[in-house]
């Protein structure tokens, strides 16, 4: 079931590899979006003040309004197209970064928001810098929610790719029955 066909007459097929490509790609654009996520995150909440606040909040809302299709098409179009990569997971896992980062730099910010001043007060009043503020005090409280946000879009991975690759390989996989199965009756009928 996992390395070979159904049809125990070819030498390799299975779901065995298409597991694994889905876990690679899971794993690609887990290690890209979850610090960039999160990073985007911070910066939102942190430093509302700075140049990239504005900017990076118009495009994480553009990119949760953006279908799992779109996405695909444009990594298509920018990375293989364009600029002549070739088909790869890192592909597939770009345009799932694409889909992950909103969810994950949202639910970074609410749980930022919701994360009370006065333990950030207390840090900044016992002389402690802003950036160790943020990674001893405010991810740390935050870290619930945040890991909700993460697991969140490892999810949507699960439902759009998985469930796609899924739909292909079955429709493939019956296409491929249909004419194993026509090329039988036909060489049945030449005899």
């Amino acid at each position: 079931f996992a390395v070979r066909a159904h049809d125990f007459r070819h030498e390799a097929g299975g779901v065995g590899h298409a597991i694994y490509g889905s876990l690679v790609q899971a794993l690609i654009a887990a290690v890209i979006s979850i610090p960039l996520g999160v990073a985007a995150g911070i910066m939102l909440v942190e430093y509302p003040d700075s140049r990239l606040a504005r900017p990076t909040t118009f495009m994480v809302d553009v990119l949760a309004g953006v279908p799992s299709v779109v996405a695909a098409i444009f990594i298509f179009g920018v990375w293989i197209s364009v600029l002549k990569f070739n088909l790869s997971a890192f592909a597939v896992a770009l345009a799932l970064v694409l889909l992950m980062l909103p969810l994950i730099v949202r639910s970074t910010e609410e749980m930022l928001k919701l994360v009370p001043d006065s333990l950030r007060e207390a840090s900044y009043a016992l002389g402690v810098s802003k950036w160790r503020t943020i990674f001893n005090v405010l991810l740390p409280t935050s870290i619930s929610g945040e890991l909700t946000g993460i697991v969140l879009g490892l999810a949507m991975f699960a439902i759009l790719f998985l469930g796609a690759t899924l739909g292909v390989a079955a429709t493939v996989d019956g296409l491929a029955l249909d004419d194993l199965v026509r090329r039988e009756t036909m060489r049945e009928d030449r005899k």
